[in-house]
């Protein structure tokens, strides 16, 4: 973390390129530069939260969570 943030970093954060680097493309960003996590992982994990999210309001919710229980069974 003591890595000092350059104009080109900033940048390749702001992955949509709308000039606005938002809390998750900062942190996406930083885990993958500290070699905390891949961006396959992140992707990986972004498509569980995905497959979770059954009512598809970005949030995972009780009845998500249950939803999903019931397709395993």
């Amino acid at each position: 973390m003591s890595h000092r943030l350059t104009q080109a970093d900033i940048v390749r954060m702001d992955v949509d390129g709308d000039g606005i680097v938002t809390n998750r493309e900062f942190i996406r960003f930083m885990l993958v530069s500290m070699g905390k996590v891949s961006h396959k992982e992140l992707d990986d994990l972004q498509a569980l939260f995905t497959k979770l999210d059954v009512v598809h309001d970005g949030s995972l919710h009780i009845g998500d969570l249950m939803a999903m229980a019931k397709e395993d069974l």
